[in-house]
């Protein structure tokens, strides 16, 4: 897997050649509300207060480019990177296990290498926060071929025709905020609602994002009047005064969501769940789908089910430890395609 950036075109490639990776799949396994396909081919993926249009070819899922990539003060995401800011990486091969530490120019956390991400490149290859941010939001660092092994080799027939089933997925790490409030939304509510609600807080916000018709970042916790959330047409229901205590407790404790960043698994449950408005199901979806807490299992009506019916003497979370939080995904899949 190489990330791949055309600097003097302008053309940037997430990878030339990218396994185990399927936009459609992705866009509708259920972590996210806001990818849509805006004609054959082609899919606006939003991410807080950027955006990137994902082309990928129809007859090869798995080869898919970036087209543009904008921020919301209307710069093209790269273009507005200082040359002397950007990460140089060196020539690795695929199965090297090379660590990058942090690199110290890349102030906004969720855009800086840990010391847990592999990332490989081509000769002289350089490394924008753009490249960065979106490399981690599409997963590109885990390798996936490891975790089709260990399904293959379980002899768990189930799981093996339930990755068959979903073998594109990825598990994305989005924006921190926009998951806390998209799974708070997403309790007892349907697909169609939960992304309606997101769309209009959105548009409340008016922070277009510009190089897109109609696209709009996600608020920021103090972009909304907290009356806002009375209006029963947003379509939050009983969860919206839930909603609204989040906005106006994130936006007078910002350091919060740092908090939580840096928190291990079981400590971010913890501070999530101290939240009116968030329990084990939407603290364990925000854990497995912002904070990269792959071990983390979201339990709703479809994964109790398939528990019941496929592991009647209890899933063996020992045998996934590292990565079950991504098994329960085909899982959950594979249960809602039939």
């Amino acid at each position: 897997m190489v990330i791949y950036s055309d600097t003097k075109t302008g053309f940037n490639m997430l990878s030339d050649k990218l396994d185990h990776f399927n936009i459609r799949q992705i866009a509708e396994s259920g972590q996210c509300f806001r990818i849509r396909e805006i004609e054959p081919g082609r899919w606006v993926v939003p991410s807080g207060e950027r955006c990137i249009t994902l082309t990928c070819h129809l007859e090869r899922s798995t080869k898919c480019g970036v087209e543009r990539s904008y921020l919301t003060n209307g710069v093209p995401d790269r273009d507005n990177v200082d040359s002397t800011k950007i990460l140089r990486l060196p020539t690795v091969a695929q199965d090297d296990k090379t660590l990058f530490q942090d690199d110290k120019t890349l102030s906004q956390d969720d855009m800086t290498l840990s010391q847990d991400d592999v990332l490989l490149s081509q000769d002289d290859m350089r490394l924008s926060q753009h490249d960065i941010y979106w490399a981690r939001y599409f997963d590109l660092s885990r390798d996936y071929s490891a975790i089709e092994s260990a399904i293959r080799s379980s002899g768990d027939a189930h799981l093996i025709e339930a990755f068959n089933s979903g073998s594109g997925i990825r598990i994305l790490k989005q924006d921190l905020w926009e998951t806390i409030i998209s799974f708070m939304i997403s309790q007892n509510n349907n697909i169609k609602r939960i992304a309606g609600s997101i769309e209009k807080l959105c548009k409340l916000a008016d922070r277009k994002i510009k190089g897109f018709e109609d696209v709009f970042a996600f608020p920021k916790p103090e972009d909304l009047d907290p009356a806002v959330f009375d209006d029963t047409s947003l379509g939050l229901g009983y969860r919206a005064g839930c909603i609204r205590d989040m906005f106006v407790y994130t936006a007078s404790h910002p350091e919060w969501l740092k908090e939580l960043r840096e928190a291990p698994y079981e400590d971010a449950k913890r501070l999530l769940m101290d939240k009116k408005g968030i329990g084990p199901k939407v603290s364990d979806c925000i854990c497995l789908f912002a904070l990269s807490h792959v071990d983390a299992w979201p339990v709703d009506t479809h994964v109790k089910q398939l528990v019941a019916k496929y592991y009647p003497n209890g899933f063996d979370f020992e045998r996934y430890k590292g990565f079950a939080g991504i098994i329960q995904q085909y899982l959950f899949y594979y249960e809602i395609k039939k």
